[in-house]
């Protein structure tokens, strides 16, 4: 069970200070400590290298080196070691896999693509490493051609299991009392079809940064079995340019200034419209390491379609960061937290909230006997804490609301071929709450044909 806390100012100012003071002693002990591990690695880096020249045919000692040198940002040793040992194994598909990776890092991507397609003419090389090869293909076309178009189109069929998401104690309380449901046909499961679209075009801009202008479509429509008042659509709008940060220095860095805007219709009638700005950075720590923070402000605009919609009217802003890792080969991990704040127009609809997202991607060859694809299985976990700032008088006066919620869930893409896959997703999510209208639980499982292209 989460403990539900107030998340006003006094609280934040305490977690800011608390959160300066743990910083500032893991750097205090992570300073001589990562002065040790980097030494560390320059004694093993020259141990390796020693090695290497003693054995210039050896490609698992050149490999070792390679990542010693990756260790300590050193691409070009760990590229020279590679080309070296190439030269005794001319027909390895790993190695060249492995010196396109390299390159591709450095943004030398006419290079990397030759590596690749020499290392995907290999019948040996493995399928994690042709997924990893046709993961950075989209950017590679575009670095090489300028502009690059892509889209995810998914339709499929999700069972719920509380599709109304009724309390789970049939208790409704409002004006200081509780009521109990009994309108069992607003209640219980449902089945609906889905579709959802994402649609992208990158465009160079034609100069010698490398600058690129960035489109972005997103569209989600349901329709429900039973509860066709909570048909939904919607579609979201960005665009902006990703332009190089620091292109002497980091010429992997990328800062992205953007517009954004959509709109969401709820039983067919238009229920909200949002619009505004934000800014997301990509910022590659090392080979296969990722960090993403980014900041969002919307203006929402909602409808009158249902009771006091309206009051929902506000502002909403996001800060974020997010973090991917290539583990290994075969695993790799996101980690995305965020603080938004959205403020409405009635005092007790604004909201502060924490939002704690984890997952695991699992690579493994295809289960179809003679079929190529990768597939993946990514367990994820969803953590969301939310704290109103007054007490909502329809509902009870005395009490301010406190929401934790909790999503544990697993989504399998299973690719048939290049572009058609099938995307299943199966969750369970839990609200706890401090007022009984708002504790539900709900199980949901989707699964649909997609294309990727």
């Amino acid at each position: 069970m989460f403990e539900f806390r107030k998340l006003g100012r006094p609280t934040f100012r305490k977690v800011a200070g608390t959160t300066a003071v743990v910083w500032w002693l893991l750097s205090a002990v992570a300073s001589p400590t990562a002065a040790r591990a980097e030494s560390n690695d320059e004694a093993q880096r020259a141990i390796l290298f020693r090695q290497s020249l003693k054995h210039p045919q050896d490609v698992s000692l050149a490999l070792a080196y390679a990542d010693s040198c990756l260790k300590l940002q050193d691409y070009e040793g760990a590229i020279g070691a590679l080309e070296r040992v190439l030269f005794f194994a001319p027909n390895d598909g790993h190695l060249k896999a492995e010196l396109g990776l390299l390159y591709a890092h450095l943004q030398s991507y006419e290079l990397a693509k030759q590596y690749f397609d020499a290392a995907q003419a290999d019948p040996a090389l493995d399928e994690i490493t042709r997924g990893k090869i046709a993961a950075l293909e989209p950017t590679m076309r575009t670095a090489v051609t300028g502009n690059y178009a892509f889209a995810f189109i998914q339709a499929g069929v999700r069972y719920q299991t509380n599709a109304a998401f009724n309390p789970d104690n049939n208790i409704l309380r409002l004006s200081n009392q509780d009521y109990t449901l009994l309108h069992p046909k607003d209640r219980g499961p449902d089945t609906n079809g889905f579709q959802t679209v994402q649609l992208g075009f990158d465009r160079d801009l034609g100069n010698q940064r490398g600058d690129t202008l960035e489109f972005r479509l997103t569209g989600y429509a349901t329709e429900q079995s039973r509860f066709t008042d909570l048909n939904v659509s919607l579609y979201d709008v960005s665009i902006g340019p990703r332009f190089k940060l620091a292109p002497e220095w980091r010429p992997d860095w990328t800062i992205k200034p953007y517009v954004v805007g959509g709109q969401a219709f709820l039983a067919g009638s238009h229920y909200l419209t949002s619009g505004g700005a934000g800014v997301i950075a990509d910022l590659p720590m090392r080979a296969g390491y990722l960090l993403e923070p980014g900041v969002e402000v919307r203006r929402l605009q909602f409808a009158n379609v249902s009771v006091f919609s309206s009051l929902n009217t506000g502002y909403a802003a996001t800060t974020s960061l997010t973090g991917s890792a290539e583990l290994s080969p075969k695993f790799a991990a996101t980690a995305r937290f965020a603080w938004t704040r959205d403020a409405a127009d009635a005092a007790y609809q604004t909201s502060s909230s924490i939002a704690e997202e984890f997952a695991l991607v699992d690579r493994f060859s295809s289960l179809i006997p003679g079929h190529a694809e990768t597939w993946s299985a990514s367990p994820y976990l969803k953590l969301l804490q939310t704290s109103f700032d007054a007490p909502n008088p329809f509902v009870d006066t005395a009490v301010t609301r406190r929401d934790s919620e909790i999503q544990v869930g697993l989504v399998l893409d299973t690719p048939i071929s290049r572009t058609f896959t099938i995307v299943s997703n199966v969750q369970f999510a839990k609200i706890s709450s401090n007022i009984s209208s708002y504790r539900l639980s709900n199980f949901s499982v989707l699964t649909g044909p997609a294309v990727r292209f």
